[in-house]
């Protein structure tokens, strides 16, 4: 492999890492590194670097988003649970089981099958046999939900480290293409600025990687 594809290997999954870790429960060191611009600064840096920036469909104040953080860690988690948690009627859920029909096939034994806002569905428990066969762990408090947005950016980190574009692209498909959904229900339901920014940040990456990766397939 290139230098130059390496260190964009190396970029994309530090972003993927970043909004995962920015879509968990925020702590103190995460919120210092917010509040002294060293995340936007860093995805600021990978976005130029990749040419995400002169993309059309960039959120235009995306990124000034996740550089104007809540002042304090309490309001920070306040933010978290009211875009998140509370209440239920406003906030979302970035989880994929939510978003995607339970099942994919057209009859199951409990009768659901395309019925949506269920957790645990067949992407999940895919997604679990994936965590498996990587040695992935599921974290305490996401037994429930092992398809949240935050494990999914995750594993698309470590699928950027492992450097199978073939595979990334699969995982794209498979697991991340709901993204757009979720940025558009985050706006429409008007959650904290912050947390709107960073799914749209998300979503932005994910539609532009899909694209990066078909090209480079399809010129190879």
């Amino acid at each position: 492999m290139a230098v130059k594809e390496e260190r964009a290997e190396a970029l994309r999954s530090e972003v993927y890492a970043l909004l995962g870790e920015l879509l968990r429960e925020p702590r103190k060191p995460l919120f210092e590194a917010l509040v002294s611009g060293d995340v936007a600064d860093a995805l600021a840096d990978a976005f130029e670097h990749l040419g995400l920036t002169a993309a059309p469909f960039l959120f235009a104040g995306a990124v000034e988003g996740v550089a104007s953080p809540p002042r304090s860690l309490e309001e920070l988690k306040r933010a978290y649970w009211d875009a998140f948690a509370n209440p239920l009627s406003d906030r979302v859920a970035p989880v994929e089981s939510v978003y995607r029909p339970w099942s994919e096939a057209s009859t199951t034994d409990t009768g659901m099958g395309g019925a949506r806002g269920y957790l645990l569905s067949d992407r999940a428990l895919h997604l679990l046999e994936l965590y498996r066969l990587t040695g992935v762990a599921v974290p305490v408090g996401f037994e429930a939900m092992p398809d949240h947005l935050a494990l999914e950016l995750d594993f698309m980190a470590l699928l950027c480290r492992r450097g199978h574009p073939a595979e990334q692209a699969r995982f794209l498909e498979d697991h991340l293409s709901w993204l757009d959904d979720l940025a558009q229900d985050a706006r429409r339901r008007e959650i904290p600025v912050f947390y709107a920014a960073v799914l749209e940040l998300a979503a932005s990456l994910v539609r532009w990687d899909a694209a990066h990766l078909h090209e480079a397939r399809e010129g190879g």
